[in-house]
């Protein structure tokens, strides 16, 4: 429907299922408000990361340079090396 993809992920899989969606996304699977990211990189659909907390706290590990981040929607369960 439209160029967008959405991850849904259980945190009980034994009760629920994750699921990738392409196109579209569940309205039914999210609650408070949707946050759109822009892909910074098409080739791995990679989005750009502001910073990596641990217990609250900012580790400052992209003070100084641009870092991205990759989601990983099970590409090492659907490929080969």
């Amino acid at each position: 429907e439209r160029n967008i993809f959405a991850f849904y992920m259980s945190m009980n899989p034994l009760d629920d299922d994750s699921e990738l969606i392409f196109g579209s996304y569940d309205e039914d699977r999210f609650i408070g408000n949707l946050n759109w990211h822009p892909v910074i990189n098409k080739l791995f659909w990679s989005l750009k990361l502001d910073d990596i907390k641990i217990r609250n706290v900012s580790t400052g590990i992209c003070e100084n340079v641009s870092c991205m981040v990759t989601p990983d929607s099970g590409t090492s369960l659907s490929t080969m090396p």
